[in-house]
């Protein structure tokens, strides 16, 4: 079993697996939610899994949420440590974020990218960066155009930062899809 340190305390069994069924759970019971094996990955490149992760910015928990998107999602109180409301509320918030990249034309492979981005910068950057590439020429609905366009509106640096975090989500996503077999 894999050994995964969170925070000072002794090392713990890697937790990931721990999750699988609560992640089903909300993906499967909230209509539009995204596939669990995507929130799976997101999970962990959010927190590495760790349930009691601290961001240096503010977000907590398994998915970082801030203050302010828990109390959109979530019921009343600040418990975004909890891993069952906060799976709960990070399946709402990505349903809500496929529906608006597909209202915004994302289809396919494309509307997980989009959603993520948008969870990660927000949808008003990304619709912004959008519409950029839009006035630019390019198609403002494949995710290979919008970092250029993101770049003016956020900056470099948080434009890698949002490019890195789609990117490794996929990966991680593509790795539960189709685990390697041990020969």
């Amino acid at each position: 079993m894999k050994i995964v340190r969170i925070g000072p305390q002794d090392a713990l069994p890697d937790l990931a697996p721990c999750f699988d069924g609560i992640l089903q759970f909300w993906c499967a019971n909230i209509p539009g939610a995204p596939p669990w094996k995507l929130m799976k990955a997101q999970a962990r490149q959010e927190s590495a899994f760790n349930p009691v992760a601290v961001s240096p910015t503010g977000p907590l928990g398994l998915f970082q949420f801030t203050k302010l998107t828990w109390a959109q999602y979530s019921q009343p109180g600040d418990d975004r440590r909890d891993v069952y409301r906060a799976t709960g509320a990070a399946a709402k918030m990505m349903r809500d974020l496929y529906a608006w990249a597909q209202k915004h034309g994302a289809a396919g492979d494309q509307v997980p990218r989009f959603a993520l981005g948008a969870y990660n910068q927000g949808m008003g950057n990304i619709g912004k960066a959008m519409q950029w590439a839009a006035t630019q020429g390019a198609s403002p609905t494949e995710w290979g155009n919008i970092p250029q366009a993101l770049s003016p509106i956020i900056g470099p640096s948080r434009t890698a930062e949002v490019v890195n975090y789609v990117n490794q989500i996929m990966v991680f996503w593509n790795e539960y899809e189709n685990p390697a077999v041990d020969v």
